[in-house]
């Protein structure tokens, strides 16, 4: 399964006004690996992110989570505007996969 991972949403970012957080990306590694077919068959590919340190930790947030290691650097955020946004994808995401439906090229991004 390959994932296009966005990272210019972390709140240091000045692209995005999601706010979210190393720890955010680090959740929803956790959730984006349960679609995987099989454990080891998940690989992400950089799409954005252009704070240097922000990007470096939320990689490293992300990574940490995907081979199942213990992450503890920024906290998970307490929602930010972006939270509702990524839950209602991660949702459709779920749905989709679940019935069987594709999900869209470029719409099943983290």
């Amino acid at each position: 399964m390959l994932v296009s991972a966005g990272f210019d949403g972390h709140h240091l970012d000045t692209m995005a006004d999601l706010r979210l957080t190393a720890g955010d990306y680090a959740e929803l590694a956790l959730v984006v690996g349960h679609f995987a077919p099989t454990p080891g068959r998940l690989a992400f590919f950089l799409e954005g992110g252009y704070d240097l340190g922000a990007l470096k930790s939320s990689v490293y947030a992300t990574l940490s989570s995907a081979i199942g290691s213990n992450y503890q650097g920024e906290k998970p955020s307490s929602g930010g505007p972006g939270h509702a946004q990524v839950a209602t994808a991660l949702l459709e995401r779920q749905v989709a996969y679940e019935t069987g439906l594709s999900v869209h090229e470029g719409e099943a991004s983290l």
